[in-house]
């Protein structure tokens, strides 16, 4: 049992007491003692176990204060570790810091932290070593978890059974395995408080935090375990609300913040004040939750913020006197350990062996009891018999009864020699009823032992029982662990399957829809190439003279037999793609079944290139059709030309021709009235009539020539419509792959999070269990 250990900080002036005319320092600290000046009476002067004044730096108030305290939960005690004081008297700085990463400026929380785990560090390499932190804050009296990455637990709940004690139900806790991970949970956590400005203090804490860090540790040879937490507490600070001027949301904080410190107060006075029966823990959430702190299982250090300004006297004093109170708590801290079998065995053997050393004795005592009813002579030499018996029985057995024989026999003998002999009667009933009162005496202490053998006796069947107890739920723990990770790996399949057919059918269907809307714009293109040659045969048959109108409906009706063969033959091509797009789809269903992803990468890039091969293809025929058209281009216009010059020179002879035997009136259109009205021979109306013919036959050549250049013009615009069409295609290709890509180092960056995942779930159960089991 012990006291609660009371330290005392004083803080250094700040900024605006240092600008106030009526701040004048009022406190002097001197050893253990601090002395305040106030205005109402005479110096007041407080004694704790240690004073730090304003020149006392980070380093030194950790290794007062919390070193010790390390060391105790190494030990497997637990301790606490709290700063009270008003508002911006350094309660925040004094557990945390001003910066947690600097060497100069970290507070008691990262330094304790550090020193855990260098004794861990240090430690016989037969211990094994759990380390957890939890960190909550009391916000306007609830509990908040400031660990929680979902920030939804907000309204924890204190409760309290014969295992845990007391205990946050819900509360996170983050194992550990250095000091940087635990900076980082509480610098996360520290991101979470409820911080605001107030008139005294910019950053003033406007709840109560308790970092909590659990040290297990257990010896993996007798299997013996140990379990210290350790409690560091930053309690908001008392205000005053004409100094703060909180209004609205902070008044109400400041009130909330009061009340749970007056219940702290009260707690305090109920624990010093011998009359008050009941301590009322649960008028606050704190109290609460420092209710093993406060006069139970625990070493409880408390470290009292002051200010040093007259400004703040009276809040310095009330903060003293508090100090005051605390330190006449007492708590009883116990060793949270569990003993090994073995330990306990050993413990049950020592017992059995003070038992049997104990019966010997009393054996030794009765027969010197029976030894005293003989006569003097033969009850001297039995009384000299059985002591040395026992004296050689004792040193035997290693115990000290001898000196109890030794000094019944001085006894007696001082009796016989200092007084007149007294009779055999009274000799033997004074030394009966002293052997009498030594046997009761020893019937006692047999019985207790008895009974503590008993006890350690049914505490190890208890431990026994809770050890195999402790299998079986482990070991259904596991079954049931292995038996949802089974039903969830299960869903997980399923759930895949579902989502890659799905992904499936859908490039299925996508590159279906791509595939016909490509065959659809061909069609369209070669439809408006069907329209053009439509329109310009109906502008030729419209312009057409009725005696050629018979040659014009053959050429015509050659036409639509040419058009309707390339229908057929864009048909049957039509239909070759549609197989071939069929097939290419049958192989890509088979090797998305049975393909990897990156098999799948590897076609698309395959098919990629092929498209690239095939557009190059169409280029090179592009460019040779482009040639040829106009390589033809040129030939035929060198072709009208020539045919144009021959007409030209048959009609230069029709006019000669006509002027020789005609009148002058007559024209070569009209043959037959100028041979009739001038009398023209046979043989010179047939060479006209072959010379028209030949007229006739040279137009319909020329025709035909612009009709071919006219389908040649149509068939390259769709060609190069075409060929836009397909690089169109291409490029769509390519996006698409890109895409697909993509899509896969999603995949695959979601496989490699998920296999990561699920690694930290089976580190955390596995160390579940070892907490469980230690």
């Amino acid at each position: 049992m012990g006291n609660v250990r009371v330290c005392c900080r004083v803080r250094p002036q700040n900024a605006k007491e240092l600008t106030m005319a009526s701040a004048q320092r009022c406190v002097v600290t001197e050893n253990e003692t601090i002395e305040v000046k106030s205005n109402e009476g005479s110096p007041q002067k407080f004694t704790f176990d240690h004073v730090f004044g304003e020149e006392d730096n980070q380093k030194t108030v950790f290794e007062s204060v919390a070193l010790p305290v390390v060391q105790d939960i190494m030990a497997g005690y637990n301790a606490t570790i709290f700063a009270y004081g008003q508002t911006s008297s350094g309660k925040t700085y004094t557990m945390e810091g001003a910066n947690i990463d600097h060497p100069e400026l970290q507070g008691i929380i990262p330094r304790t932290a550090t020193e855990i785990f260098n004794n861990v560090m240090n430690a016989d390499e037969n211990m094994e070593f759990i380390v957890k932190v939890s960190y909550i804050e009391i916000y306007m009296e609830r509990i908040r978890d400031l660990l929680d990455p979902y920030k939804s637990k907000v309204n924890l709940q204190v409760r309290e059974d014969a295992q845990r004690g007391i205990f946050v139900e819900g509360m996170t806790e983050m194992c550990v395995t250095s000091d940087d991970e635990l900076l980082a949970a509480m610098r996360a956590g520290a991101a979470n408080r409820a911080v605001a400005a107030t008139g005294m203090n910019e950053g003033s804490s406007r709840s109560h935090s308790v970092f909590m860090v659990t040290l297990f540790q257990r010896n993996l040879e007798n299997q013996a375990t140990k379990a210290g937490k350790l409690y560091l507490v930053d309690l908001a600070g008392s205000e005053m609300v004409r100094k703060t001027g909180a209004t609205g949301r902070q008044l109400e904080e400041a009130k909330t913040i009061n009340k749970s410190l007056s219940a702290l107060g009260m707690v305090i006075n109920a624990l010093t004040d011998s009359h008050i029966t009941h301590v009322p823990y649960r008028d606050s959430k704190l109290t609460r939750v420092l209710q093993e702190s406060l006069g139970g299982n625990s070493r409880t250090n408390l470290i009292i913020n002051v200010s040093p300004s007259s400004f703040n006297a009276s809040e310095t004093i009330s903060t003293l006197r508090f100090g005051m109170r605390a330190k006449s708590i007492k708590n009883k801290a116990v060793v949270n350990e569990q003993r090994s079998v073995a330990e306990y065995e050993a413990l049950l053997a020592a017992a059995e062996k003070e038992m049997a050393k104990q019966q010997t004795y009393i054996i030794a005592l009765e027969a010197r009891l029976s030894g005293k009813e003989t006569p003097d002579g033969a009850a001297d030499v039995a009384g000299n018999t059985v002591s040395e018996d026992t004296q050689d029985a004792g040193k035997a057995e290693g115990v000290g009864s001898t000196v109890d024989t030794v000094d019944v026999d001085m006894d007696l003998s001082d009796g016989a020699t200092s007084e007149a002999p007294p009779s055999p009667s009274a000799r033997a009933g004074r030394a009966l009823a002293e052997l009498q009162e030594k046997v009761t005496q020893l019937e006692e202490e047999l019985a207790e032992e008895k009974q503590e053998s008993m006890r350690r006796g049914e505490e190890i069947c208890l431990l026994t029982a809770k050890l195999e107890e402790h299998v079986r739920a482990l070991e259904t723990q596991r079954v049931l662990s292995e038996e949802l990770q089974r039903v969830k790996d299960l869903q997980e399949k399923t759930l895949e399957e579902k989502i890659r057919q799905r992904e499936t059918l859908y490039a299925e269907l996508r590159t279906d829809l791509d595939r016909r809307t490509f065959e659809h714009k061909e069609l369209v293109i070669h439809s408006e190439t069907i329209q053009s040659e439509y329109d310009a045969l109906l502008q030729e048959m419209s312009a057409q003279t009725p005696p050629g109108g018979g040659k014009l409906a053959a050429a015509a009706e050659k036409i639509a037999q040419a058009e309707q063969q390339s229908t057929d033959n864009e048909s049957q091509k039509s239909g070759g793609e549609d197989a071939t797009g069929s097939q290419e789809q049958k192989s890509g269903d088979e090797a998305s079944k049975e393909g990897t992803e990156s098999q799948q990468y590897t076609d698309l890039k395959a098919k990629y290139t092929a498209l690239e091969a095939e557009l190059r293809e169409y280029e090179k025929e592009y460019l040779t059709l482009k040639q040829a058209t106009d390589h033809e281009k040129t030939r035929l216009q060198e072709e009208i030309d020539r045919k144009s010059a021959q007409i030209r020179d048959l009609e230069a002879q029709a006019d000669r021709a006509g002027a020789s035997t005609g009148e002058g009136g007559s024209t070569p259109s009209s043959p037959t009235s100028a041979t009739s009205s001038s009398g023209m021979s046979a043989r010179e109306r047939q060479h006209m009539r072959s010379i028209q013919q030949k007229l006739e036959q040279l137009v319909a050549v020329h025709r035909q020539l612009l009709r071919k250049y006219a389908s040649l013009e149509l068939e390259l615009s769709e060609a190069k419509k075409k060929l836009a069409l397909r690089d169109e295609r291409i490029k769509q290709v390519e996006a698409n792959n890109r895409i697909m890509a993509g899509n896969m180092r999603a995949q695959a960056e979601k496989h490699v999070e998920e296999l990561t995942h699920l690694r930290d779930q089976i580190a955390d159960f596995r160390g579940a269990q070892r907490s469980h089991f230690g």
